[in-house]
């Protein structure tokens, strides 16, 4: 295997792109995950990924931004600003 360095950067990434990984349950076993998955496990164990220069989008209430088609766990802000989880 060549150093990670001389891999190709590709510009966006799509869900079902896979990235390497340890497996620690299996003997540090190396494993591919899909990336849809790793979003799917930070979004809905209590876990966060913390977003750097990036807009949320705004809704008055959770009612509103299910309305919107916001799912269930993901992020919004209300016109104040304040951080909320769909639920």
């Amino acid at each position: 295997m060549a150093k990670i360095s001389v891999y190709p950067i590709i510009a966006a990434p799509i869900l079902d792109d896979t990235v390497i990984g340890t497996d620690i349950a299996g003997s540090n076993a190396t494993k591919n995950f899909l990336l849809a998955d790793i979003i799917t496990l930070a979004t809905t164990t209590n876990q966060f990924v913390t977003l750097i220069d990036n807009n949320l989008p705004v809704y008055e209430d959770n009612d509103e931004a299910i309305d919107d088609g916001l799912a269930v766990n993901s992020i919004y802000q209300t016109s104040t600003g304040e951080i909320r989880i769909v639920v």
